[in-house]
């Protein structure tokens, strides 16, 4: 009697090793998608506080390419790799508007595993979009 795994053996165990890693690499890729999308998604609800209470100080929303620093805010370390954060008027511009309004739009970096998930909306009035779709 010889002792050892015989080829057929190893092929069945290598067989079963792929069979697990095609299941659980999309799994894995798609809860590390969500975890950004829940950091970026918590950075914009933070600006949108920030927001109100700029808007009771200057009676205006801090908005364009100024808007966090107004707001004494940085983007987080594990938003910056995955998206590009705007804070812009409801129209998409970088000027006040009359009356006072905003949106944060924080759009995935191409290239980057959040790439799919389509960019995310937040405006004055509390409406969440994201890839278009209606809600978060």
């Amino acid at each position: 009697s010889t002792k050892g795994f015989s080829l057929i053996e190893l092929l069945t165990v290598l067989a079963i090793i792929g069979i697990l890693a095609a299941i659980a690499i999309p799994s894995y890729d798609a809860y590390l998608r969500r975890g950004s999308r829940a950091a970026a998604q918590a950075f914009m609800m933070q600006i949108s506080g920030k927001q109100a209470q700029y808007l009771l100080d200057a009676r205006n929303y801090a908005v364009g390419s100024t808007a966090l620093t107004d707001l004494g805010l940085t983007t987080p370390t594990d938003v910056t790799p995955y998206y590009g954060v705007a804070v812009e008027n409801s129209a998409g511009g970088a000027t006040v508007t009359s009356p006072p309004s905003f949106r944060v739009r924080a759009t995935p970096i191409t290239g980057t595993r959040q790439a799919p998930d389509g960019e995310l909306i937040l405006t004055d009035n509390g409406t969440k979009s994201r890839g278009g779709t209606a809600g978060w």
